[in-house]
């Protein structure tokens, strides 16, 4: 229950930085460039929220967990430099203060930079899940050994040519040894049942002629 409470109100605080985020923001931006803001605002506050919530329970790698600090990090500079400069353009406490330039040279440099490390450090987030990680590791390790397992072949080229043309002619030459055989039996077999048939003929005409003799 404490931990929700907490959650509750970090996240109003969050989204009041929001709001002061998105409105200095688009303040800075001709007319109809309110997406750049709201681009900011998924980069600093929305990633601190996400951020926070996936590093309770979706971290797999150590990795994941570094860059994942980076990332709550940069985004809570750079909502700190965008709600403060919202607070010293439209504070009225002193008269006629206007944004330094070394703040604005910053500003107009940092919102990019934390747009572009929030990509590159999602990205990188990805890369390094455990999951991925384990599967891109199984893919090296079968690579590697399909590469030395060419390189065998490679280096036992011709001695594995030539067992393989020696288990060639050695299937061929027996083929030919059966088939020579069964022709040869096959041949003889022939001859004799030829000379069976003229027996056969002579006894019957023997037969025959006694028969009519008779």
């Amino acid at each position: 229950m404490k931990q929700w409470i907490i959650r509750i109100y970090l996240f109003g605080l969050l989204i009041y930085s929001g709001f002061r985020v998105y409105d200095f923001v688009s303040q800075q931006l001709p007319p109809g460039n309110e997406w750049v803001a709201l681009l900011f605002l998924l980069a600093t506050e929305v990633g601190l929220i996400l951020a926070h919530e996936i590093s309770i329970r979706d971290i797999t790698s150590e990795e994941q967990r570094n860059i994942i600090v980076v990332l709550m990090v940069v985004d809570f500079i750079g909502s700190l430099g965008a709600g403060a400069a919202d607070m010293y353009v439209r504070q009225t406490m002193v008269e006629n203060l206007a944004l330094p330039a070394t703040m604005a040279t910053l500003l107009i440099w940092g919102l990019p930079i934390v747009v572009a490390v929030n990509v590159g450090g999602w990205l990188y987030y990805l890369y390094n899940d455990g999951e991925t990680q384990k599967q891109r590791a199984i893919n090296e390790r079968v690579t590697s050994v399909l590469k030395a397992v060419m390189n065998q072949l490679k280096d036992n080229e011709q001695e594995i040519v030539e067992d393989l043309m020696g288990d060639v002619y050695g299937a061929l030459r027996t083929k030919i040894v059966r088939t020579v055989e069964s022709q040869h039996v096959a041949k003889t077999l022939g001859l004799q049942d030829n000379n069976k048939t003229p027996e056969l003929v002579s006894d019957n005409s023997v037969f025959v002629g006694k028969r009519d003799f008779k």
